[in-house]
């Protein structure tokens, strides 16, 4: 590990009550890094990540101190360790005040404003006092991206705003005020100075190098100066380029791009050949985007292609900055022209949609590009399934000067659930030319998020294997401060518009529900409205363990809205007298029986046998170390459940110290199956925000699973040569073979008291059934276990459970 990219930074150390401590905050390392520990006044302290792979954070319990001693130790693969130490004063005042200016701007009109976040365990009071006199109070608005830095505090209303008319701008020095609940305050002043520092920081380039150095060593010092700026250089490489480095090491290499035009040089004049037809809505796009997009398009390996460019940034006498790029463009497969007015995104896209010939339409926007393989890997995809009518592929983003690419988004494969909880779709997006026909074009009621529109209403006519997803990074959207790639409060419409075409998705299926924007801006739930509320049969295996059993079945009666369920305790040879005096108790509530199964222990046997004394449509199978939190959680496992495209739903289990100990099952992952984001803060949104929003998967838990009796039936219950391991996986890949859809809801939420490190196989007889468990598994599902789970992504590690990149991915 290298000595010279480590440094821990912006720690926070709080009393969050008496003798607890929570410690937030950044490590940066060597990206190969895999293991952190921590101690406070040489105890030992429980760290995980959050968010960003450099936040860490943990609460631990220790004395009231003056000082507190923080020792760190991080360790890579390779066994090589380094160690950091820092002394932090305590604040016993019950807070963790922490703010952040994110830009102050000024306008060309003399105005100006500010924005930025404050926390605490409690609201921040944020105002600006001018030249010690006028106070404006700021407007607060919603920063729920910081909750996956900061999990501990629920407050995401923590975001402000101060807008200055032109006269109050001048009224220097400005006092920044932000007042805790708690008392704690913190103050920044601002002084003329700020005009220029400030506009050369939004100047970006040298100016902002120049300015940010100002400040570092105006406020902090010249120690922090040379100590920031050094770091900055040795790590810029291991922060900055991870990315970079891992894609440039599994992309397709230049021999491997020759192929392909070798091999469509060879097939051109094949007259099946599809046509592609690019079609881009511009509106005074800046020359180098779109000359960017214009190579990109001209370097495809796969040459049958239109690229229709429709201009709707005409002036008054009809001309347009782009028209004398575009008219000096010789490939008379770039057609362009002018439009005679702008009608928005839908409309201008829709005239270049008609004026194209091809058998696909390829969506792109003006200021993005295409890798030059996309047309090529789409050709390849349509070879193979000759119906197919939808494709999409991974994306990731490009700065604005196109040098850096970052934020990959690694895709399931067609996962309606995740669809109908936020566009993951969005680029490459390539639609059969028949099929837009037969659903119309984009429709302008939905500007903003007119494409989200579009693949909804496309996807609704094609089975899932017309849909093809591509796991390869083909598309690179840009992110500008004006775009929803780089700023998400700039197109706010966008996502109320995605709204309504989720809204309007369920109107067309016949699905009763309404749609709900989560706190993220972007993603949504649905909220159900069936006519019926049908009978739940909760299986409960147990054997001994009475207080586990009183604990979930006690929460079960307390906290659970839903008012039709039967609970069937199955139980299996328990062996304690306080066990059958409880067992005698419970029965006397009407809606609770105790059956006996005599066999030996085998979990899918169990659960096979209580259903058979069920009486529900549903079939509810629980752990008894569970415990409800949300009182509507199987209100909504049976919402989702009542479709008639789902045959299992899956709740969000945490463990007693609220990480996550189930969010879903990937086939694969930690060997045969894992659960994606074990020990994650329970608050934290997950990679692509996939912990906060219903979506498809492979396989979920049993630990707490609803499955529907009629697919239950079906699959013929749980397999019994499976006694203790692999069952519930095993049984939901038997569910999804029958055409039914396994879907995770975190809107269920229970603890699951199952230890973290608990024992698996202590014995020999137990080791060798784990062994012939798991190769009765692995031959049962070669295939899925061959090809990945469609539900995660190849470029995912199934070594790890965070979504981190797969490092043992190779180049073609």
């Amino acid at each position: 590990m290298s000595e010279d990219i480590f440094e821990l930074k912006n720690i926070h150390l709080s009393m969050k009550e008496k003798g607890e401590i929570v410690f937030t905050g950044e490590v940066f390392t060597d990206p190969k890094t895999i293991r952190i520990k921590v101690w406070v006044n040489g105890q030992k302290c429980d760290i995980r990540r959050i968010g960003a792979e450099n936040n860490i954070a943990g609460t631990f319990k220790v004395q009231h101190e003056k000082k507190y001693r923080i020792r760190m130790e991080v360790s890579d693969d390779k066994g090589e360790k380094k160690s950091y130490s820092k002394t932090l004063n305590a604040r016993e005042n019950g807070s963790v005040l922490t703010y952040f200016v994110d830009e102050v701007r000024f306008l060309d009109d003399g105005s100006a404003s500010i924005v930025g976040w404050a926390l605490d365990y409690s609201p921040v009071s944020v105002s600006l006092r001018l030249n010690g006199d006028e106070e404006i109070r700021a407007e607060k608005f919603e920063r729920a991206d910081l909750l996956s830095t900061f999990p501990e505090l629920d407050d995401i209303n923590a975001g402000f705003r101060i807008k200055l008319t032109r006269e109050q701008a001048k009224k220097f020095p400005w006092r920044l005020i932000f007042s805790g609940a708690s008392g704690q305050k913190a103050e920044r002043d601002f002084t003329e100075r700020t005009f220029v520092k400030e506009k050369w920081k939004n100047d970006g380039g040298i100016k902002r190098a120049i300015a940010r150095s100002y400040e570092t060593l105006n406020e902090e010092g010249i120690r922090a100066f040379l100590h920031r700026s050094l770091f900055y250089i040795r790590t810029r490489s291991a922060r900055a380029l991870v990315y970079q480095k891992w894609i440039e090491r599994i992309e397709p290499s230049e021999l491997v791009l020759n192929r392909q035009r070798y091999t469509f040089k060879n097939h051109r004049e094949d007259s099946d050949l599809p046509l592609f037809s690019i079609v881009v809505p511009i509106y005074k796009t800046p020359e180098k985007y779109l000359r960017a997009l214009l190579d990109s398009v001209k370097k495809q390996t796969y040459g049958k292609w239109e690229l229709i460019l429709a201009d709707a940034g005409a002036d008054d006498s009809g001309k347009s900055i782009n028209t004398r790029m575009l008219q000096s463009e010789h490939d008379v497969r770039i057609k362009y022209f002018i439009l005679d007015k702008n009608a928005g995104i839908s409309a201008n896209t829709n005239e270049a949609i008609k004026k194209s010939s091809g058998d696909w339409i390829v969506f792109a926007d003006h200021d993005d590009t295409l890798a030059c393989d996309a047309l090529f890997r789409a050709y390849m995809c349509i070879r193979k399934k000759p119906d197919a009518g939808y494709i999409y592929s991974d994306e990731d983003k490009i700065s604005a000067s196109g040098r850096k690419r970052f934020d990959p988004n690694f895709k399931p494969d067609f996962n309606p659930d995740m669809l109908d909880s936020t566009n993951y779709i969005s680029h490459l997006s390539i639609v059969k030319k028949s099929l837009l026909d037969e659903v119309g074009y984009l429709n302008p009621e939905f500007d903003g998020s007119q494409d989200y529109d579009l693949t909804l209403r496309c996807t609704e006519k094609l089975r899932p294997d017309q849909i093809i997803h591509i796991p390869e990074v083909l598309y690179h959207w840009r992110s500008t401060q004006n775009s929803t790639a780089g700023n998400q409060e700039s197109k706010l419409y966008a996502f109320e518009a995605g709204k309504r075409a989720v809204q309007a998705h369920l109107d067309r299926l016949g699905i009763p529900g309404t749609v709900e924007e989560l706190k993220l801006h972007g993603r949504y739930r649905i909220h159900y409205h069936w006519d019926k509320r049908p009978l739940v049969s909760i299986i409960i295996p147990n054997k001994d363990h009475v207080d586990d059993l009183r604990r979930c079945i006690t929460s079960i009666l307390k906290k659970t809205r839903y008012p039709h369920y039967e609970i069937i305790v199955v139980e299996n040879n328990s062996t304690e007298p306080e066990t059958e005096a409880y067992y005698k108790k419970i029965e006397k509530e009407d809606r609770i029986r105790v059956i006996k199964y005599e066999g030996g222990f085998n979990y899918s046997a169990i659960n096979n046998y209580g259903v058979s004394f069920a009486n529900g449509d549903f079939f509810l199978l629980l752990n008894n170390d569970t415990e409800v939190i949300s009182p509507d959680w199987l209100d909504e496992m049976v919402d989702v459940c009542m479709r008639d495209d789902v045959g299992i739903v899956g709740a969000k289990l945490y463990y007693p110290d609220n990480t996550i100990q189930h969010a879903g099952v990937v086939i694969g992952l930690g060997g045969v199956a894992g659960h994606i984001f074990q020990t994650f803060p329970a608050k934290d949104p997950g990679f692509m925000c996939r912990l906060i929003f219903c979506q498809d998967y492979s396989a979920v838990t049993a630990a707490c699973m609803l499955v529907k009796r009629e697919a239950f039936e079906k699959a013929h219950g749980l397999s019994e040569d499976l006694a203790v391991a692999f069952n519930d996986i095993d049984f939901c890949l038997k569910v999804g073979k029958e055409g039914y859809r396994v879907v995770f809801t975190p809107f269920a939420e229970l603890y699951h008291y199952e230890s973290k490190s608990r024992g698996k196989e202590d014995t020999p007889e137990k080791q060798e059934r784990f062994a012939q468990e798991m190769r009765t598994f692995n031959s049962r599902w070669k295939s899925i276990m061959d090809k990945g789970d469609p539900c995660y992504n190849r470029h995912f590690t199934l070594k790890r459970f965070d979504c981190s990149f797969n490092e043992d991915l190779k180049r073609e």
